[in-house]
C-alpha cells in the first residue's frame, strides 16, 4: 500500500505542474492597468512600482519559467477553445497543447499584457512561428505537444532568440523615432539570421 500512496502523490505533482502557475509568494502582482513591457522577462517590483529585470541568475530562471508556464496555459486554452484537442484525453502525467496553439503561446510569451505591437513586429512573430512549425514538422494543428518540448526544446530557443531580436528592433525604433537606413539594414540582417 505504501508504494501506491507514493505513486499517487507523484501523479498529483505531474498534473498540477505546468497547468496553472501559483504566483503566491513567488511573484508580486502589478496593479490592474500596469502592463508588462513586451519582448522581455520582467518581474513586478512593489517598492519601485515598476517591472524590473530579475536579479541574479536564479531569480531570472524562476521568472522565465513562471512566464513560460503562463504562456503555455494560453497556448493550451487556444487549442481547447478551437476544439483542437479534447482535454479529457490528456494522460495524467503530461499536460499538452496542440501545434495550432503555438502562435498563441508565442504571442502570450512575447506580449503577455497585450501591449499594442507595431505591424512589423506582428509579422516577424507570425513568420518565425510559421518557419519553426515547418522546420519542426508541426504541420498538423491537432498534433499534441508536451510541455517539456515546448518549454525546453526548439520552441523555447526560437522564442528567446525572437524575444531578443524584437527587443533590439523596438529599442532602435523607440530610440530615434524614425529608423535610420543603417538600422533598417541591421534589422533586415537580424531577421535574415533567424
Amino acid at each position: 500500500a505504501m508504494d501506491e500512496e507514493e505513486e499517487e502523490e507523484d501523479e498529483d505533482e505531474e498534473v498540477e505542474y505546468p497547468g496553472g502557475v501559483d504566483f503566491g509568494a513567488a511573484q508580486e502582482r502589478a496593479p490592474d492597468g500596469v502592463k508588462r513591457p513586451p519582448f522581455s522577462i520582467k518581474k513586478w517590483h512593489d517598492e519601485h512600482k515598476a517591472y524590473v529585470d530579475p536579479e541574479g541568475e536564479k531569480e531570472y530562471r524562476d521568472t522565465e519559467e513562471a512566464h513560460l508556464r503562463e504562456s503555455f496555459s494560453a497556448g493550451r486554452m487556444h487549442g481547447i477553445k478551437f476544439g483542437l484537442h479534447d482535454d479529457h484525453r490528456d494522460d495524467e502525467h503530461q499536460v499538452k497543447m496542440t501545434a495550432g496553439g503555438i502562435l498563441a503561446y508565442f504571442m502570450a510569451a512575447l506580449n503577455p499584457d497585450d501591449v499594442e505591437l507595431h505591424p512589423d513586429e506582428v509579422s516577424v512573430i507570425e513568420k518565425t512561428v510559421a518557419d519553426m512549425k515547418r522546420h519542426e514538422g508541426l504541420n498538423d494543428d491537432k498534433q499534441q505537444l508536451f510541455y517539456g518540448y515546448v518549454a525546453n526544446g526548439k520552441p523555447k530557443k526560437r522564442l528567446l532568440k525572437l524575444m531578443g531580436t524584437l527587443n533590439t528592433m523596438r529599442t532602435a525604433r523607440d530610440g530615434i523615432g524614425a529608423m535610420s537606413a543603417e538600422d533598417q539594414m541591421n534589422e533586415r540582417d537580424l531577421l535574415a539570421d533567424m
